[in-house]
């Protein structure tokens, strides 16, 4: 079959649009999914950290926040609460890294909750 014209370009032009449209947004949204699971994972491990250090008797939150910051993980939106006797929580803000165009994928906070038991 031959090319009517010059439109041997076209085909070359077509796929940059379907990449940038597609395949770029679905990166973006892995890279994401990736950074929240990510900050659940080492979340996770803070909350354990924490309700050691409080069974232990050392109620501070400097071993919580050291397991964040070696993860590279921002602390100082971190919030510490306890809403019953036994239970530990801890609220991060997740920041998306593209800024407003990834707000459907990013939750907004992650949390994690651990329960403890005091012998």
């Amino acid at each position: 079959m031959k090319l009517v014209h010059d439109e041997k370009g076209a085909i070359a032009i077509e796929f940059i649009i379907v990449l940038f449209f597609i395949l770029i947004p679905i990166f973006i949204g892995l890279v994401e999914t990736a950074r929240i699971i990510n900050a659940q994972v080492v979340l996770d491990r803070a909350a354990r950290e924490g309700a050691v250090c409080i069974m232990r008797g050392d109620p501070h939150v400097d071993p919580i926040k050291n397991v964040l910051t070696n993860a590279n993980i921002d602390a100082s939106g971190l919030q510490i609460t306890s809403p019953n006797a036994g239970e530990l929580k801890l609220t991060l803000p997740m920041v998306p890294l593209f800024g407003n165009f990834t707000r459907w994928v990013i939750p907004g906070d992650v949390t994690s909750y651990v329960t403890y038991e005091i012998p």
